[in-house]
């Protein structure tokens, strides 16, 4: 995480490094710093489906319903056929 969050700090607009920074603080449990570098992630590049899906998943796992079914809504705006996405509507009650 250390090397991630440095690799942000020498470039903010390294998308791929604040993605991967989001999964990392996600994992470790960290729902509001991940939330926080993958909002970063997808205002730098707001056309890729896997941000906004890990960002869907984050905010679903924050307990955060409505901003989870945003996300993900956005996820199939960007790429219809997102499993995942449909999945975690699905899963919240939001299917499309």
């Amino acid at each position: 995480v250390q090397a991630l969050a440095k690799a942000c700090k020498l470039d903010e607009d390294f998308a791929q490094a604040w993605y991967n920074l989001g999964l990392a603080k996600n994992q470790l449990g960290d729902r509001d710093g991940a939330v926080r570098a993958l909002k970063r992630a997808t205002q730098l590049v707001r056309n890729s489906a896997n941000y906004w899906f890990a960002l869907a998943a984050v905010y679903r796992d924050a307990g955060r319903v409505d901003e989870a079914k945003e996300a993900a809504r956005e996820t199939l705006r960007i790429n219809f056929a997102h499993q995942g996405a449909q999945g975690l509507l699905q899963s919240l009650g939001a299917g499309e």
